[in-house]
């Protein structure tokens, strides 16, 4: 009887009017406002200034560097490679991830490098344009998150028992949705918010003093890094995969919180702090 009466308590009232209408809005506005709020916040005293708002929607230079950078990772979903299958999901399907995590990351490493050692003022480019980057790629995840939110709702009719269509996109609709023929999974956590931190990271670098700080913690996070892309195929068997669907939680998450919040440390140096 309890448990029937808790159950009952979890599926109506305050509890779902909470969880369907209430927390989702909250959290897509206050984080998404936070990463444009906490990056002019770092690149300049007064982040309210009306001056301030146009790089909201980006720049030519953080448009063009984030729209070059997404080719290059849909590059490495789309050529021919091995297939690495994914746990059976609940609905029955079974998710092909691209497998060539390890490399696209060592690849990524060697391009930049060699990029930077062409032009060496792209370093300084992407790091005094680190704001309008986050706003780039805020926009774009925003987007992907609105159209995988009507592929599953509205086109497939994934609608979840009493969920909203914030909710829904909030928290997904499908286990694993493709765009343009990729994982999105995949593509937004994995090859774009991981390997962008490894970007950022190499950029602040190269921009900041060489000293044992800075070494040490470009260090210590490209281990970690690495070692992420070394055992990429792992991580496609884990909760965040096999259980959470492809909304704003997880896809704008892992597109623009990653790059975001992650490097923070290190592009602290960059900007001579």
């Amino acid at each position: 009887m309890a448990k029937s009466q808790e159950k009952s308590l979890f599926e109506t009232g305050w509890y779902k009017s909470l969880r369907y209408n209430v927390i989702p809005p909250i959290f897509v506005l206050i984080f998404t406002a936070a990463v444009q709020w906490l990056a002019l916040l770092g690149d300049n005293p007064c982040p309210l200034d009306l001056e301030q708002c146009p790089r909201l929607l980006g720049s030519v230079y953080a448009w063009i560097l984030t729209c070059s950078y997404l080719l290059w990772v849909f590059v490495w979903l789309w050529i021919p490679d091995k297939k690495f299958k994914g746990p059976v999901s609940p609905e029955g399907e079974i998710p092909e991830y691209q497998d060539n995590g390890f490399q696209f990351y060592v690849a990524t490493c060697i391009l930049f490098c060699a990029l930077q050692f062409m032009n060496p003022l792209l370093s300084a480019i992407i790091v005094d344009n680190f704001p309008e980057i986050l706003a780039c790629l805020s926009i774009v995840a925003l987007l992907l998150c609105v159209w995988l939110c009507i592929s599953g709702r509205i086109i497939k009719g994934k609608v979840q028992q009493g969920a909203s269509f914030v909710y829904d996109f909030y928290r997904g609709c499908e286990l694993h949705p493709k765009f343009l023929g990729c994982d999105a999974k995949q593509l937004t956590v994995s090859r774009l918010g991981m390997s962008l931190w490894q970007v950022l990271i190499l950029a602040a670098f190269f921009v900041g003093p060489k000293q044992a700080p800075e070494v040490v913690s470009l260090a210590l996070q490209t281990i970690y890094i690495a070692k992420f892309f070394w055992w990429e195929n792992g991580y496609y068997t884990t909760l965040d995969i096999t259980y959470d669907r492809a909304g704003y939680y997880l896809c704008w998450g892992g597109s623009v919180w990653i790059p975001a919040l992650f490097p923070l440390s290190q592009m602290a140096y960059g900007y001579g702090y």
